[in-house]
């Protein structure tokens, strides 16, 4: 019997998904950049809380 091999479902976010996210997630809903990058909300927003400078900010 051989051994199970799983499949890693997980993917890291590269320098490209950090500069898309800068770009565009100041004026798109979450939802919408997880779904352009090929992601979850939940692991969008995971990410985003662990940068703190990705964060959207209120306009004056």
């Amino acid at each position: 019997m051989s051994p199970t091999r799983t499949v890693q479902s997980r993917r890291a976010y590269r320098t490209a998904d950090y500069n898309y996210l800068l770009i565009n997630y100041g004026q798109k809903k979450a939802a919408a950049c997880a779904s352009d990058l090929g992601r979850t909300v939940g692991s969008l927003k995971y990410f985003i809380n662990a940068h703190p400078e990705l964060k959207k900010r209120g306009r004056v």
